[in-house]
């Protein structure tokens, strides 16, 4: 909805490369991707993170949302 409403590029990321094979192509960039691992290129890159039917899934939720926020923008 983002994109197509707001015209917002959105990225995706998610352990499963089929999932993401089969994700519509959009604006944004779509990454193999472990939110934990704190690729340098994506600190700190984005205005808002999204974490959809997630939560429920991880272990360790106070971390992966402390990894998460690392994400963000000053402000994000």
């Amino acid at each position: 909805m983002l994109e197509r409403d707001f015209g917002f590029p959105v990225d995706g990321c998610d352990l499963n490369r089929t999932a993401l094979d089969r994700a519509k192509p959009g604006k944004g960039q779509l990454f193999v991707y472990d939110i934990l691992d704190q690729a340098p290129s994506l600190l700190g890159r984005y205005d808002a993170v999204f974490l959809l039917d997630i939560i429920e899934h991880v272990p360790d939720d106070a971390a992966f949302l402390i990894a998460a926020s690392r994400h963000l923008r000053p402000g994000g």
